[in-house]
């Protein structure tokens, strides 16, 4: 049940386990310590690697496989031992931060943002040192607290909308989920 439970590639939780144990946490959040109004914040950050596609259709899904094993470490050193780690997609990764503020999530987020940026092992460069390619992730953070933390699926479509944003607004940077931008269906 466990092996099932996770990504064979990075390690991390798949995705049918993250929604089933975020939806779990909530829940259990606002049954313990007085209800909705004593829950503290969950933050997720999800990430999504910009240029991957283009080094795997180039490269071969070998590389493509380095690339994410390689992301995977960095998110590993990056997160404490109890925070929850998805692969949610091919390239695309998700992070639960429990009771967290949107404020150090977005810090964490920016910290990956920039370990993404800056590893030497993401960039594909020609034979005259030009780089060519380079893998960068555009993340999009959103937090829950109170009576609004029994929506699992809007916390995480929240986050995926600020997703959505960095990709669309160029790339390489964070978002923070705008309900006056953001539009959740």
């Amino acid at each position: 049940q466990e092996e099932s439970a996770r990504d064979p590639l990075t390690g991390f939780y798949s995705r049918r386990f993250l929604e089933l144990k975020l939806k779990s946490e909530l829940t259990h959040m606002l049954h313990r310590g007085g209800g909705a109004r004593k829950i503290k914040e969950v933050s997720v950050v999800m990430i999504d690697l910009d240029n991957f596609k283009l080094v795997n259709d180039t490269f071969g899904h070998g590389e493509g496989d380095r690339v994410l094993r390689t992301m995977a470490s960095a998110i590993r050193g990056s997160v404490r031992k109890d925070e929850l780690i998805c692969r949610f997609g091919g390239d695309e990764f998700c992070v639960i931060l429990s009771n967290t503020p949107i404020d150090i999530a977005a810090k964490f987020a920016e910290k990956l943002r920039t370990l993404i940026a800056n590893n030497p092992d993401l960039v594909y460069r020609t034979a005259s040192g030009v780089d060519t390619i380079r893998v960068t992730g555009s993340i999009g953070v959103a937090s829950v607290t109170g009576s609004k933390a029994s929506d699992s699926d809007k916390l995480m479509k929240a986050a995926d909308r600020a997703l959505y944003r960095a990709k669309a607004g160029g790339r390489n940077q964070v978002c923070i989920f705008d309900p006056k931008r953001d539009v959740i269906e």
